[in-house]
């Protein structure tokens, strides 16, 4: 028995040891092929996989007065003296005509609608999506398109880097696209789009993104899993040898 502690006291020390030494992207974003691959070539072992075929994501929006969801979007938002009448601090109001939901018309892909009601100040719709995933990633890749009423600042959209490609005029044209990547710190099942800068708080104006043919990059397998593999092989080699010996 000692011996077999002993064993799975080593076979423990080299899971974490092995764990701790797994290389971790850092969060980037890239807006060409070439230089997605170099960066997922310096990441080591991953996955990769499309979004259509497998679970649906999940999708909650925010605006100035909250966060909602599909299921939540027509329940009474307490606005008070921010809308109509602005008189009456107890004063609710309602998403439900004109909410805009994550894009269905993106095959594979993820997208939406960010919109602002001209009646309410600050903004009443939503500057931000995130999308809750059914497992962890650790980065994704699409054909991108943008759309907007206005011309953005250098923060529009900077999980996107639209920044940098509204800088431009080629992309009011409905029929650019883009490359886009981005690579994570840190395994997650979450990605957050934020319509930002002075759209949260002009009226009537509206913006949009779609990221088709979405891949995405799966965490790999657990070293420990695999580890765990090579532990029971070591416990089992333990175990012939001890019956070995007793035959002997």
């Amino acid at each position: 028995m000692k011996s077999l502690s002993k064993c799975f006291t080593l076979v423990v020390g080299l899971l974490a040891g092995l764990a701790s030494a797994a290389p971790r992207a850092e969060a980037a974003i890239y807006q060409d092929a070439a230089s997605w691959a170099a960066a997922l070539s310096s990441i080591g072992q991953y996955g990769s996989t499309d979004l259509l075929g497998l679970p649906s994501y999940e999708a909650a929006y925010q605006d100035a007065f909250g966060t909602w969801t599909k299921g939540t979007v027509y329940d009474p938002v307490p606005t008070g003296l921010a809308a109509y009448p602005y008189n009456d601090p107890n004063a609710t109001s309602s998403r439900g005509f004109m909410a805009s939901f994550a894009n269905p018309s993106v095959p594979g892909g993820l997208g939406a609608t960010f919109t602002c009601y001209s009646n309410i100040y600050p903004c009443l719709g939503s500057y931000r999506v995130t999308f809750t995933l059914p497992y962890q990633i650790i980065g994704l890749t699409g054909a991108l398109h943008l759309a907007a009423d206005y011309w953005p600042g250098p923060d529009f959209m900077p999980e996107l880097g639209g920044g940098k490609i509204v800088s431009g005029t080629a992309w009011k044209d409905p029929q650019s696209s883009y490359f886009f990547g981005a690579l994570f710190d840190a395994p997650t099942n979450m990605f957050t789009v934020s319509w930002t800068g002075q759209a949260q708080t002009n009226l009537d104006l509206f913006a949009s993104f779609a990221l088709s043919n979405v891949q995405v990059v799966t965490v790999p397998e657990p070293a420990s899993s695999a580890l765990l593999g090579v532990g029971l092989i070591v416990l089992a080699g333990v175990a012939r040898r001890r019956g070995a010996a007793r035959l002997a």
